[in-house]
Parts: structure tokens; sequence; C-alpha cells
């Protein structure tokens, strides 16, 4: 499995190239929608540099029950803004199967947006909907630094920061030290209140 893995840095660089491919086509919203909870990271800088001051968020997630993923995804928290009438751009940090967006953006039109466009940092080839912007195309798994914890349950380590460093290294993805031990011992904190 190939990963990718974007550093903040690269992701702030790559949230500016995004807001410049926005802009450079004319197209000017009158509401961000963030996608929690990565997109609305995305949209916040995004927002920031195109200078659009009504930021929104939902929030779609897939499950049925514990360990059960849905076909579909559903919304569970509803936009936090009104879109009526407006021209809005839904902002993710990943298109991967498409769903979310395909999700999120029946459900903004449904609220009477006049204009809808997506955007998102990453977009894979395999989704059934391609976001109008983005800025790479690729079939990996991305893997954004702000879902250690989430990337270290997927994977299913143990959390020791020993064990997590040496399977990052071996993925070639790079965190501190300080950063894993933080967060190997914040994971076994919350493990042990689920005992």
């Amino acid at each position: 499995m190939e990963f990718l893995a974007p550093t903040w840095e690269r992701i702030h660089v790559e949230s500016l190239q995004l807001s410049s491919k926005i802009l450079q086509s004319g197209y000017y919203p009158d509401v961000v929608i963030g996608v929690l909870r990565g997109g609305y990271i995305i949209a916040r800088l995004v927002t920031d540099v195109i200078q659009v001051e009504d930021l929104g968020v939902v929030e779609v997630k897939f499950y049925k029950g514990i360990g059960e993923r849905a076909e579909r995804p559903i919304i569970t928290q509803p936009l936090t803004t009104d879109v009526r009438g407006k021209k809005v751009l839904i902002i993710d940090d990943v298109v991967d199967s498409g769903r979310t967006l395909q999700v999120v953006s029946e459900q903004v039109r449904l609220r009477g947006a006049k204009d809808v466009k997506s955007a998102a940092l990453y977009y894979k080839p395999k989704s059934i909907i391609k976001p109008d912007y983005f800025i790479v195309e690729t079939e990996a798994w991305v893997f954004f630094p702000w879902e250690i914890g989430e990337f270290i349950r997927e994977m299913g380590l143990e959390p020791s920061s020993k064990k997590v460093s040496a399977f990052l290294q071996e993925k070639g993805i790079s965190f501190s030290s300080e950063i894993i031990e933080w967060v190997t011992n914040t994971l076994k904190i919350r493990d042990s209140l689920n005992k």
C-alpha cells in the first residue's frame, strides 16, 4: 500500500495553490462549506486567502453500528449556514470514493443553493465524482498530520512509541519522536478508560 503523507507546511502551500486555482477560474463563492473533520482545516485556510467570511461546516460519517460501515454516508451534523440563493464551494481534504462529496452536494442543492462547486487538495481517480478544483491526483492512502491517532488505530498498531515510529519510518512517514510519544501515551490513557 502506497502512502502520501503531506506535512503541515505542504498542506498550507497546497491550500494556497487551491485558493489561487479557484480565483483564477473566476469563481467567487458566497459561502464555503468545510466537510468535517479534515475538510474544515483546508476550508479555513482557503477562506482566509480568498476572503470569504461565511464559512460553514457539515459532518458526514460512514457507519451503521459498531464495526459496520454503511454503503452510503449519512449526515451527522447538518449544514451550519444558510445556503439559499448563494454560490457555494464545498471543500474536503481528500475525495476518495466521492460518496461524501456526493451526499454533501445533494444536501446543499436541496437547501436551495444557486450554484455548487467542490474542491479538495487530493483526488483519487476511482472516485464517482471529480471535484471542480483539486491539487494532487493520487491513488495513495493520504495520511494527514491531524489523523495520527486514527492512523494508528486503522493500521491495528499497538500504541507503543517505538512500534509506531518503526512502522511510520518503514512507510516513509516522518513525525517527531515527541509527537509520537504524546499520541501513543494519550491513546494508552484512552484505552484504559474504555476498560
